[in-house]
């Protein structure tokens, strides 16, 4: 095995290590055939292989969007069928019918990578509990954390967005996200391992290759070490949301139907910081599975709540829109469902746009 493989490798283990998982754990990896998920399961199948974990405890899991032609998606499919066919790792595939997603999205009024995201996390679940499995792994690396980093400091997100991708995510685990692709590529081309390239990722129309190729490739030029800059920033925004995040989870909010209360004195006392994120908290419990009214349907607005964080909180109520109300009523903050709301699947209203 090449020295990259190998630092590669002992990196991965460090991750499980940290996570508390063992190697007889069941996994589905999600696999794409790009080099990316393909060097993510040629390092796992290797460390169970050491490990004397029978390599059938992985199973990759591969879903067709029907986003690019035939020909190129039967030469992936060609290879991937191949390289798990000879590594001896269970492959399971599922598709979309054509142009399903397309037309979701726009029924939706949705965008077409929410949507086709949310079809492959939902395949992959499905895999999952087939499978008995306790988590999904996925291939998401350096450069993907850097361009969701920085996009989201562009479009204003809150410190869970600027945070990026989560290294855990409850049954997700992502132990990728200190490579750069150029590593992960490095690794197999030593080992002489064989993947795919989805053509889409040269349309620069699509807001991260662009970004990729552009600016990215910019701030490289200036900042070399901007990967492991990233990785700790990352790190460290998490900390600080998950500290917020606890404080606001604890306020006294006393729900009902259709609202939740909180004393007026209890939310003046707060800092502003603690404020927004309690909030959202209220938001959340209210919601209780079901989608905001208009905008991107799946996160509050800043400017919603941002009259409440000033000094004179109170000074711009009751504010009123996308499916709730806030005001108050003599010594409550009051804080309820208006009509209109839509139903739909439950995400975290974080005001954060998630890429997962």
């Amino acid at each position: 095995m090449g020295s990259t493989a190998s630092r590669l490798k002992e990196e991965v283990r460090k991750c499980y290590f940290r996570w508390g998982i063992p190697w007889n754990t069941p996994q589905i990896i999600a696999f794409s055939g790009g080099a990316d998920s393909v060097a993510l399961l040629y390092l796992l199948k290797e460390i169970l292989s050491m490990e004397g974990v029978p390599v059938q405890t992985l199973t990759a899991a591969y879903y067709n969007h029907k986003f690019r032609p035939s020909p190129e998606l039967e030469r992936e499919m060609e290879n991937n069928r191949r390289l798990c066919r000879e590594w001896g790792v269970p492959l399971v595939i599922g598709e979309a019918e054509k142009d399903s997603l397309k037309e979701q999205a726009l029924r939706e009024k949705r965008s077409l990578e929410d949507t086709a995201r949310e079809a492959r996390y939902a395949f992959l679940e499905e895999v999952r509990e087939e499978k008995k499995a306790s988590h999904i792994v996925l291939a998401h690396h350096g450069d993907d954390q850097s361009e969701t980093m920085i996009s989201r400091f562009f479009q204003g997100s809150g410190l869970a967005g600027l945070g990026g991708i989560h290294s855990r995510q409850g049954d997700r685990l992502r132990p990728l996200l200190s490579f750069s692709k150029k590593e992960l590529i490095r690794c197999l081309e030593t080992e002489g391992i064989p993947w795919s390239e989805d053509s889409t990722n040269g349309d620069e129309s699509i807001q991260r290759n662009s970004l990729r190729s552009g600016f990215i490739q910019a701030v490289a030029g200036e900042f070399p070490g901007y990967l492991t800059s990233l990785t700790n920033l990352s790190e460290k925004l998490h900390r600080y949301h998950r500290f917020l995040e606890n404080l606001g989870n604890t306020q006294p909010w006393r729900s009902g139907e259709g609202r939740m209360t909180l004393d007026r004195g209890v939310f003046l006392s707060l800092d502003p910081a603690v404020r927004e994120y309690t909030l959202y908290y209220a938001i959340d419990r209210l919601l209780a599975g079901q989608r905001l009214t208009g905008g991107k349907g799946r996160r509050l607005p800043y400017r919603f709540i941002r009259p409440l964080l000033g000094e004179n909180p109170f000074a711009g109520l009751p504010l009123a829109g996308h499916g709730m109300r806030l005001y108050e009523d003599g010594r409550e903050l009051i804080l309820e469902i208006s009509s209109g709301r839509v139903a739909g699947k439950s995400v975290s209203l974080r005001g954060e746009s998630f890429i997962e």
